[in-house]
């Protein structure tokens, strides 16, 4: 059994081509031939921007999602495999935790916003009175009220610190967060459709399914509390202070801190200088 299995693989990679590779990819049982996977999805990620145009994959399950963010700059540099997979782990994690059934999931587009810990939150449960909290999202969460079930209740998260830095959106995460999924929930690739605009090809409990993101701009409504004139105001602040990808270093960098002691400027240094893995641990003062 297991050689004619091998042979009608063989034969289905053999002849894959654009117009018949998402039927192959959506065969039931294929979860269980990783080789055979493997290969159907290098071709697919090969292939997608002809691929997404196809009618195969326009007819498959599709979930709409709007991600807001409330600069400019920030949608610029958002990287769209990382975007992707959050995405993903959002729609994962109300499905598990049935806030949310796969129909459901299908009825509307869905408003997400980024989370201080990292992860993608709807935009109903956004606090009334916060910066984000503009009139589109405040449109956003009447109709939601209005799509609820009768008798259900609202569940908020309780949102904890970010035990990563807050760059998911705008770098590269993918080996890490693959590692996390799993293979039914899993992102086989994607491509940009459109200004800030991108369709995913994913697994959803086992099911080959579309993801349709949209970016969206959300000005803050409120102004900042300390009006700074114009006249005074520097070349550098211009811009707001923006999250934005770093380079991955090519070697181990120091650390340094420093702080008030009795009076006495304290600064520690511990780490690496340049890259003769000499290390440094000495305290130093300045009084």
């Amino acid at each position: 059994m297991d050689r004619v299995t091998k042979c009608c693989a063989q034969y289905l990679i053999k002849h894959l081509n654009v117009d018949n590779c998402i039927e192959i990819r959506s065969l039931p049982g294929i979860s269980k031939n990783k080789e055979f996977i493997q290969q159907v999805d290098a071709f697919i990620e090969k292939e997608f921007p002809k691929i997404s145009k196809s009618n195969p994959v326009l007819n498959l399950y599709c979930i709409r999602i709007e991600v807001l963010h409330q600069f400019r700059e920030e949608m610029i540099n958002v990287n769209e495999s990382s975007l992707c997979r959050l995405v993903l782990e959002w729609i994962k994690r109300e499905v598990e935790g049935e806030n949310l059934s796969m129909q459901m999931l299908a009825e509307k587009t869905f408003m997400l916003y980024l989370a201080i810990d990292n992860s993608l939150q709807d935009c109903s449960s956004l606090p009334s009175g916060d910066v984000s909290d503009t009139e589109m999202v405040q449109d956003y969460k009447k109709m939601s009220l209005k799509d609820k079930p009768v008798g259900s209740k609202a569940k908020r998260k309780i949102l904890g610190q970010p035990s990563k830095p807050r760059v998911l959106v705008y770098s590269d995460i993918g080996k890490e967060v693959e590692l996390e999924m799993e293979p039914d929930w899993s992102l086989i690739t994607s491509c940009s459709v459109g200004e800030h605009s991108f369709l995913a090809l994913v697994t959803l409990g086992g099911k080959l399914s579309t993801l349709s993101i949209q970016l969206r701009l959300n000005t803050p409504s409120t102004p900042s509390p300390v009006q700074t004139p114009d006249t005074s105001r520097h070349a550098s602040e211009e811009k707001p202070d923006l999250y934005c990808a770093l380079a991955n270093m090519s070697c181990p960098r120091c650390s340094v801190g420093c702080a008030n002691f009795l009076n006495t400027l304290v600064v520690c240094v511990r780490g690496t200088v340049h890259s003769r893995n000499e290390r440094m641990e000495e305290p130093t003062s300045d009084a």
